[in-house]
């Protein structure tokens, strides 16, 4: 799941991954532990507000590993 969050950004940037929403679909399946189907049924808000934190909690992973890393 790590490598999916961490893609998050990436896919927002890569022009050439025709599978972004794909990918975000299944990282809210994932998040909110339900099919696709509900997904692609759910409310635009909360699927944009599941993968702003989706971001947020790679963000904040990824710094705390850095900051592990040049501490120890």
């Amino acid at each position: 799941q790590d490598n999916k969050n961490k893609n998050i950004e990436n896919d927002d940037k890569s022009e050439t991954n025709p599978f972004t929403w794909v990918s975000y679909i299944d990282i809210v399946s994932e998040i909110q532990r339900c099919s696709w189907s509900k997904v692609y049924d759910m409310n635009i808000l909360e699927f944009f507000n599941t993968i702003s934190y989706a971001i947020y909690k790679n963000k904040k992973q990824e710094e705390a590993l850095n900051k592990y890393r040049r501490t120890h």
